[in-house]
């Protein structure tokens, strides 16, 4: 059997499924808009989103990734918890794209790690680049050994974001759905959020294996079918 959770590794989602016009942003409406100005802005260097998981944390950073590479710049997303070897070479060189969008950027601190991104800081800003960061807690509310690196992290925009009510998650995944070519009736999508973890990470992922399971055999998503597939996969 395998875990919902631990699709996310089996490379299921693809950076075309993350877009700004996909993200419901319920209470996030201002950090949203902000951050589509600041991507067409030079200034300030950074940009921080934090919150806890399922915020949406990862698809706004994809998304912001997807649209700097479409506008014919380079940009980046590096999930560090998700580096294997060492951290510190993977994000050697990267001062040399548009956009750096690091996920997960609190699995930097209290470790040697930390002094390679606070250089690879100053060298974005020398080459005036661009870096967006994720974190569950906000710069400085988890051990750092630099406190000159979490006030670089603070200087530049930092918002938290915050989880969607469960009709606006039921929204998330008829429009995700949608853009897929993929229809999702309502009774599919009030069975999964009556059945599985409505948190966003476990909704994309019940998302991702509906969709292959349909293409796969050439059948709709109808109840009985979701039932037949997402039962045949652990929680």
């Amino acid at each position: 059997m395998i875990s919902l959770v631990s699709q996310l590794t089996l490379n299921l989602f693809s950076a075309d499924h993350f877009a700004f016009g996909d993200f419901i942003a319920g209470e996030n409406g201002e950090a949203i808009v902000t951050l589509e100005n600041w991507l067409e802005k030079s200034e300030p260097l950074s940009f921080c989103v934090w919150g806890s998981q399922g915020t949406g944390k990862t698809h706004l950073l994809q998304a912001a990734v997807r649209q700097i590479n479409q506008s014919g710049l380079r940009a980046i997303y590096l999930p560090v918890k998700d580096v294997k070897g060492d951290v510190r070479q993977a994000i050697e060189g990267l001062e040399t794209m548009d956009l750096i969008a690091l996920d997960d950027i609190e699995s930097f601190y209290e470790t040697e790690a930390e002094n390679a991104l606070f250089n690879l800081y100053n060298r974005a800003k020398e080459r005036e680049g661009k870096i967006l960061f994720s974190s569950h807690v906000k710069p400085g509310g988890a051990n750092s050994l630099l406190p000159d690196l979490v006030s670089r992290l603070n200087a530049g925009y930092v918002y938290k974001l915050h989880e969607l009510a469960e009709d606006q998650k039921a929204l998330f995944l008829i429009s995700m759905a949608e853009r897929r070519g993929l229809k999702l009736e309502r009774p599919v999508v009030d069975f999964i959020m009556r059945t599985f973890k409505r948190d966003m990470n476990s909704l994309c992922v019940i998302l991702n294996l509906l969709d292959s399971a349909s293409l796969q055999y050439g059948r709709a998503l109808t109840v009985p079918f979701a039932k037949e597939i997402l039962n045949s996969v652990e929680q």
